[in-house]
């Protein structure tokens, strides 16, 4: 019982330190929180320092999913989007297309020699077009293991981390002329700067609460249709049409 009460502080703290650490200076020009994590949860994994338990550590996984949506999709400004809908419409059908081409050509060719190549096309897709955590719920839908969700993560870390560098260097005097710079106001169009907020209780049990009422009729619907509560895809879709509903 000790052991599995470390591994949850250990998988609660982390990001908290994470957070932290990327204040400072030589912290934050190197590695994000996300990264530290993964870092951090690798080396343990690996030494074990204590034991371990597994099956714990899934189901951490699958609970801070399912409560991660809600929080993410809160903060959509629907109305907002609603003013922009022509060109970003076609800029993330483009997107999409994209990424369905590009997963599809390697599954042509490494489908054969990558087990369970279906579930990596589809997580590849999902990080293109949704980010970290859409390739993480659909890594969940579709069943695949934690070793093959951290393995697809680390290698869009590697992959992304170049495109980023080309993006940040080159890439706005290459396609200046066939990407115009974005016209908009600050408001629609505000800088991000991670911890930048101060942490608010209130807010955050709010947005917990609602996240769990959310879950729980999300998990409902599939059991009241379906009989079962195994349909991980439709929970997953359930989840994501609510949260944007009370967004």
């Amino acid at each position: 019982m000790i052991w599995n009460i470390l591994q949850i502080l250990v998988i609660i703290t982390m990001p908290w330190v994470g957070m932290v650490l990327y204040k400072k200076p030589f912290f934050k020009h190197w590695m994000s929180p996300v990264v530290f994590c993964y870092g951090i949860g690798i080396i343990i994994s690996n030494l074990r320092p204590f034991p371990l338990n597994d099956a714990l550590s899934n189901y951490v996984t699958m609970g801070t999913i399912v409560l991660a949506i809600p929080l993410l999709l809160f903060s959509a400004k629907i109305l907002k989007w609603l003013k922009y809908t022509g060109k970003g419409l076609i800029s993330f059908l483009l997107c999409v297309v994209s990424a369905m081409v590009g997963a599809s050509i390697a599954w042509y060719f490494l489908g054969d020699s990558v087990d369970s190549a279906w579930r990596l096309s589809g997580m590849l897709v999902g990080i293109y077009t949704g980010g970290t955590p859409n390739m993480q719920a659909i890594g969940m839908a579709l069943q695949a293991s934690q070793e093959n969700i951290i393995l697809v993560n680390a290698a869009d870390m590697l992959m992304g981390g170049a495109y980023l560098i080309f993006l940040s260097t080159v890439a706005h005097q290459l396609l200046k002329g066939i990407l115009p710079d974005f016209e908009g106001n600050d408001e629609a169009n505000p800088e991000f700067e991670l911890g930048g907020k101060k942490f608010n209780v209130l807010d955050s049990l709010k947005g917990i609460g609602l996240s769990i009422v959310i879950a729980g009729i999300a998990v409902a619907i599939p059991y009241f249709l379906l009989g079962s509560m195994e349909n991980i895809a439709l929970i997953i879709l359930g989840l994501t049409a609510i949260s944007i509903a009370a967004a």
